[in-house]
């Protein structure tokens, strides 16, 4: 063999892969990770995360030494992407479930089994208090209202009967209920309406006297309607 050959022989590279130098590595990283955080939703769900680190965890092992560069670089990988995550910035945007199952808890209402409605008879008139968007009677976003009540469809209903002054009784005639309210005690009626419509609602005081102004209405509607209903009151109030 000539000399020339020899030395030839002795340049030749160990390896055909490219040599890759570290700003290389990190550029290539970096521009891989912009790729798939932002290249798509800014959501981060938890099959993407995954992916992330299967692709680095690929990375390193498809080369031959796990050389520093490569462990580092893995290292800044994973601490700038959990430290991005749990930044301010990220926290409204960052989740774990494949899609946005988020509601707005001001736009719904809640219409527990039994719904409950509470009616109080005082100065010969009727005070009908309805829970409001949370489902619960007493707290703070109730609905006051009286003396037409609104009722939802196909609902369990649980009227609360109280009274402030006098021993009142009141009068579901199409649902063949009558109950009293008297001060100190609680009486209810329950009611489970499944057609739409307005029907009479009847009130009197037990003193003798006739009170025409306790007299009203038990309108009926779908589950929309009411709702749609209740928001109004809500605005009002």
């Amino acid at each position: 063999m000539k000399p020339q050959q020899t030395l030839q022989s002795m340049r030749k590279p160990l390896s055909a892969e490219p040599v890759m130098t570290a700003p290389t590595l990190i550029d290539e990283n970096k521009s891989k990770v912009k790729a798939r955080l932002f290249s798509q939703s800014p959501i981060v769900s938890a099959g993407h995360f995954s992916n992330l680190l299967l692709f680095f965890a690929n990375r390193i092992r498809n080369r031959r030494v796990f050389d520093p560069l490569s462990l580092f670089s893995g290292c800044l990988f994973v601490t700038g992407l959990t430290i991005g995550c749990s930044s301010s910035d990220w926290l409204p945007s960052f989740s774990f479930c494949s899609s946005d199952s988020s509601k707005s808890v001001t736009n719904e209402i809640l219409i527990p089994q039994p719904y409950r409605i509470e009616i109080t008879g005082g100065q010969y008139r009727w005070k009908v208090r309805y829970p409001g968007f949370d489902g619960i009677l007493s707290t703070s976003d109730d609905v006051i209202i009286g003396p037409t009540i609104h009722i939802p469809e196909d609902t369990e209903i649980l009227f609360e009967l109280k009274s402030t002054d006098f021993v009142y009784l009141l009068s579901l005639p199409h649902f063949h209920r009558k109950e009293i309210a008297v001060p100190g005690l609680d009486f209810s009626i329950k009611v489970h309406p499944d057609t739409i419509g307005e029907f009479a609602l009847e009130g009197d005081d037990l003193c003798g006297d006739s009170h025409p102004e306790m007299n009203g209405r038990l309108i009926v509607e779908s589950r929309p309607q009411f709702e749609s209903w209740l928001r109004q009151q809500a605005v009002i109030k």
